[in-house]
């Protein structure tokens, strides 16, 4: 398989990525990219009395020059991420020994083809997992030369459905500021690599869990209602409606989905088949977006 740009299939609201994911000065605060599952809800009120089954890291290793992938599993970072769930509330986590054959190629090149493509890979092997657990639970770590270039968490039930799971790259503002680099070429730093990177992922799993209850308890507050329009491009905007709906346009493309103002202010909204993403803070009468970029809101609410 050769190295390409990673492919994220992020919402064009928060940073138009070029399908090639080369550095952007643009980073998302949000804790990686979750895909939406009609699962996520039930998973989050559940997780805290459910039995999941954590499996041996999957650990590949890509060498552009030679044009080949090494395939390792961790038991060390299986068994930390056991601890950090266990810590975090997060259900009561089992170590499994089993490790996923992960040899077959995806037919589309990118981070987010081979998530798919892992997910459904995993999911099929589950066929013969006798365990009598809820959830699956699998880390999937990248790295190039000496750098981690992507982390997949995948969260399935039994029947090897995705329910929760997400994927990190070098667009997410907390992959950044990780700095998961490798010092040397030694086994002690390739395992410090790992132990790191596994922190960071089950970091942002308790993270993510937080926000999809925030957004799920979240009731449409009137002084919320309206059209905000952005200070920078007069026609773009975005309509939050009483029902929790929105509507809106962005670069001449519109767009529509379900929106919520967390407790501390940040602005979420849902596009359907895309997931979650913050769009700014709420200031007030307006939205203070991530480039600084103020949306105002109209005096009164057209529609």
């Amino acid at each position: 398989m050769k190295t390409t740009a990673m492919i994220i299939a992020l919402l064009a609201w928060v940073v138009a990525l070029p399908l090639q994911a080369h550095e952007s000065d643009k980073k998302n605060n949000a804790p990686g990219f979750r895909p939406p599952t009609e699962y996520s809800r039930a998973f989050v009120r559940q997780v805290e009395s459910s039995k999941i089954a954590v499996f041996p890291s999957i650990f590949r290793t890509v060498y552009p020059a030679e044009d080949r992938i090494a395939l390792e599993y961790s038991c060390a970072s299986r068994d930390i991420a056991i601890e950090l769930l266990g810590e975090n509330g997060l259900g009561l986590a089992l170590a499994e020994s089993i490790e996923f054959d992960m040899s077959e190629e995806a037919k589309e090149r990118g981070q987010f083809p081979l998530f798919n493509h892992s997910i459904q890979t995993i999911g099929k092997q589950l066929d013969t997992y006798e365990g009598d657990t809820d959830y699956v639970l699998v880390l999937d770590i990248i790295r190039v030369r000496n750098f981690v270039w992507g982390i997949q968490c995948y969260v399935l039930d039994r029947k090897g459905e995705n329910v929760f799971s997400f994927l990190f790259n070098s667009h997410h503002k907390a992959f950044v500021d990780a700095g998961l680099k490798a010092a040397d070429a030694s086994a002690e730093s390739k395992e410090r690599l790992i132990a790191e990177s596994t922190k960071l992922a089950m970091a942002a799993l308790k993270e993510n869990v937080e926000q999809e209850r925030k957004i799920a308890a979240y009731k449409p507050d009137p002084r919320h209602v309206g059209r905000y329009v952005s200070q920078e491009t007069a026609t773009d905007y975005i309509e939050f409606k009483p029902d929790g709906s929105f509507v809106g346009n962005k670069s001449e493309r519109p767009f529509e989905g379900t929106y919520a103002v967390l407790p501390d202010n940040t602005v979420i909204i849902t596009i359907q088949g895309m997931g979650n993403a913050p769009i700014g803070r709420m200031d007030g009468d307006r939205i203070v977006d991530p480039d600084g970029i103020v949306w105002a809101k109209a005096a009164c609410n057209e529609g």
